[in-house]
Order: C-alpha cells, then sequence, then structure tokens
C-alpha cells in the first residue's frame, strides 16, 4: 500500500454512490469515483436475479470493486489492500449489510456506533450503521455529524447541527453525545412543490442567488415561513403569479425561503445558550445562512464533505491505525 493512502471514503446513498482514496496529509482527497449506482438501483438489480439473501453482500461488492478498479486505473495505485469505510444507505434493510439503528444517545467519537465488517477476497472494510429514537431515523448524517464536532474546540455545552438535504437534520449534542435530533422533508417537499403540484408553472428556476430581489423573495419566504401557515401562504406562489406582483424566479425563492423557513421555525424554540453549527454544501450555504440571519442565529459552517471524511477518519483511528 502506497504510505500516502490512509484509507478509502465511501457514502453510498440511495440514489449516489463516492468513493474517495484519503491521503495522510490533512486528510487530503487524492481521487474520487462518482455514480448513480446508489442502494436502490443495486437493489432492484438484485432482486431481478432472485438469488438467495446470502448472495446479498456478494452482489454489492462486485459493485464497489467495479468502482474500486475504475478509481485504482486513474490513479495508477494498488487499491485492495485500503480499508473501506462505508456510510449512508449501505447499512439499510435494502442496503450492502443491513444494520440495526443505534438507538439515541451516542458518542461524538463513534464508539457505540454499530459496526458490520466486510471481506471479500482482497476488499475488506466495515459499514456504519444509522442512528434512531422512538419516532425518527438517520442513515449517513451520523458520520457527518461526528466529523464536524471533532473540528470544535469548546465541545462541552448544548449544540444544534442543521444539516440540510433532501430530508433535512437538526441534531441536538450534550456534553459530547447525541442526545435527539428531528427530520424535515425539505428539499423533497421543495421539490415535489416546484414539479408536481400545479405551482410549478408559476416558478422558474433562477441560475443565481446573487440578484437582490432573488435574496429579498426569498427572505420574505422565511419570515413567513417561521410565522405564518404554510398551506395558506404557498398558494400566494399561485396568486403572485396571477396577478403579476412577481416574477416566476422570485417566485421560486420564495417558495425555497418558505419551505427552509417553515423548516427552521422550531430554532425559534430552542433554548438561548444553544452553540449553531451548518453542516452543508457550498450550493446550500448561502440560502441556510442567510434563512439563519432571519432568526439572528449565528453558527459556524463545517463543509459536509470535509465532515464526512472527518467521520469516517474518527471510525478508522478505531478499527483499522494499529493494523496498517
Amino acid at each position: 500500500m502506497s504510505k500516502k493512502i490512509l484509507f478509502i471514503s465511501c457514502d453510498w446513498g440511495t440514489t449516489n454512490f463516492r468513493l474517495r482514496v484519503i491521503g495522510t496529509e490533512d486528510l487530503e482527497v487524492l481521487g474520487e469515483e462518482a455514480s448513480d449506482w446508489g442502494i436502490q438501483r443495486i437493489n432492484i438489480q438484485w432482486k431481478k436475479t432472485s438469488k438467495s439473501e446470502k448472495n446479498r453482500e456478494k452482489f454489492f461488492c462486485d459493485v464497489l470493486i467495479k468502482h474500486l478498479d475504475a478509481l485504482s486505473k486513474k490513479l495508477k495505485l494498488a487499491l485492495y489492500d485500503v480499508p473501506i469505510l462505508v456510510s449512508g444507505m449501505a447499512s439499510a434493510n435494502i442496503g450492502f449489510k443491513p444494520i440495526d439503528y443505534k438507538p439515541l444517545p451516542f458518542n461524538m467519537n463513534g464508539s457505540n456506533l454499530l459496526i458490520d465488517h466486510f471481506s471479500y477476497g482482497q476488499l475488506k472494510g466495515l459499514v456504519i450503521s444509522g442512528v434512531c429514537t422512538d419516532t425518527d431515523v438517520i442513515r449517513g448524517e451520523e458520520t457527518q455529524l461526528m466529523g464536524a464536532f471533532d473540528t470544535l474546540t469548546n465541545r462541552d455545552g448544548f449544540h444544534c447541527f442543521i444539516i440540510p438535504g433532501t430530508h433535512s437534520k437538526h441534531i441536538f449534542v450534550e456534553q459530547q453525545e447525541a442526545i435527539s435530533f428531528k427530520t424535515y422533508l425539505t428539499g423533497e417537499f421543495f421539490e415535489l412543490l416546484s414539479t408536481k403540484s400545479i405551482l410549478q408553472h408559476s416558478l422558474k428556476t433562477a441560475e443565481t442567488f446573487k440578484h437582490l430581489s432573488h435574496q429579498s423573495s426569498f427572505q420574505k419566504g422565511v419570515k413567513h415561513g417561521l410565522h405564518r401557515n404554510f398551506l395558506h401562504e404557498v398558494f400566494q406562489v399561485r396568486t403572485a403569479d396571477i396577478f403579476q406582483k412577481h416574477t416566476k424566479e422570485e417566485n421560486y425563492f420564495y417558495l425555497s425561503g418558505l419551505v427552509i423557513g417553515t423548516e427552521l421555525k422550531d430554532l425559534l424554540q430552542v433554548q438561548p445558550s444553544c452553540q449553531y453549527h451548518l453542516v452543508t454544501s457550498s450550493a446550500l450555504a448561502p440560502y441556510y445562512g442567510l434563512a439563519l440571519q432571519e432568526l439572528n442565529i449565528t453558527y459556524t459552517l463545517h463543509h459536509s464533505e470535509k465532515a464526512l471524511i472527518k467521520g469516517h477518519y474518527q471510525m478508522y483511528q478505531q478499527y483499522y491505525q494499529n493494523s496498517f
């Protein structure tokens, strides 16, 4: 194994798959391979084979090997003796290695998360479980949370980590343990409203969020989401178009703000001493950043991909560091 390579980070979601080779110097990404071979697609293909459950792991490993081969050729490096850390939907019941959810609380170093090792030829690694409460579940964000938390200088007290996405998460951490969380159908609901409902005819996707009228429309949506009835306000997107009060682009950003504001309104009830963190991509950061300003919330920004890699590194330290 090359001395520069530490481990391979695998983010295996419902619809997407990504491998990253992580180096020893500052956890730099030496190379990556991505595709649309998410868990759902592979599970459908596996079911078509009509093979028994014991063949599931081999079928998923073959997909993993295909991507690993492509990455190995791209980097001109042998990667089969490098441990692979897998998180996301890989541990779901339709996934690579089904694992039960870990009930809260869980430690921010990941020491009490459930894991399952795998080995297939020279391929080896582990799959990380999700976490749950009595009414909610997470798969994948627990690893991002660990990574973001590990960068903090002040780890004591009460923290809220906001992780936007198709299913946004608000995770609360106290005394270095995740103690509660809530899921919000923010991204998926916006997609349904903007592409499947009658509102689709009143919207037009804009290429930039830098235009002042777009930001103003977004902020207005956030305010209405925080303080008004969502089901009434969402229809105002259509009437604003009918009466030509707003352009379709402005309506697009108003609806985005309305949905995000509705998500964030629960934060109005959080204790004042809470320390806030936004764990997201560069694409979503401006939207949530502006929305949090409307709540007068200051926050620390964490890049979601870096947090994921850092979380995988914590698991690598626990299970592999002394083995290689």
